[in-house]
C-alpha cells in the first residue's frame, strides 16, 4: 500500500515552493519506511521535509531513497543500571543492555523505527512542511 498525500496549502518562500501537507498512513508500514516523492507532494524537488510529531510517532525523510520513517519511542524496562562511558549509564533488562546519556532523570534514547507490517492507519493527518522547486 502507500501514503496518501493531500496539499493543504501552498505557497512561496523566496524562490522557493512550500507545501503544507497532511500525511495517512495505511495498514502495513514496510521496512526501511515509506516512499514519499517530491512529485506525491506537488513537487519536481524536496529540498526539506519537517513532520510533526503525532500520538507518540515521530518522523524522518530520508532524502537519499525518498522515504517517510516513522519512529515510535524506546521504552526501558526495569533493570540493573552501571555507568558507562562519557557520563552514560548502561541499563540491562530484558531486552538487553541499552547504553543511554544523561544524567539524573533525564535522559536521551534514539526511537526505534516501526516494526514491519505495523499498522500505522489510525495516523490520519500527520502535518508536514515540504520545501522544494
Amino acid at each position: 500500500m502507500a501514503l496518501t498525500v493531500t496539499i493543504r496549502k501552498t505557497d512561496v518562500f523566496g524562490n522557493k515552493r512550500c507545501h503544507i501537507v497532511d500525511i495517512a498512513f495505511d495498514t502495513s508500514y514496510p521496512t526501511g519506511g515509506e516512499s514519499l516523492t517530491a512529485r506525491d507532494c506537488g513537487m519536481d524537488v524536496i529540498d526539506f521535509a519537517l513532520f510533526e510529531p503525532s500520538a507518540g510517532y515521530t518522523f524522518e525523510y530520508d532524502h537519499t531513497n525518498s522515504l517517510l520513517l516513522a519512529y515510535v519511542p524506546v521504552s526501558i524496562d526495569a533493570g540493573s543500571e552501571t555507568a558507562g562511558a562519557n557520563n552514560t549509564i548502561v541499563k540491562t533488562g530484558s531486552t538487553g543492555p541499552l547504553e543511554i546519556a544523561g544524567s539524573g532523570t533525564a535522559f536521551q534514547v534514539a526511537g526505534a523505527q516501526v516494526t514491519s507490517g505495523d499498522s500505522l492507519a489510525a495516523l490520519t493527518a500527520v502535518r508536514g512542511l515540504i520545501i522544494g522547486s
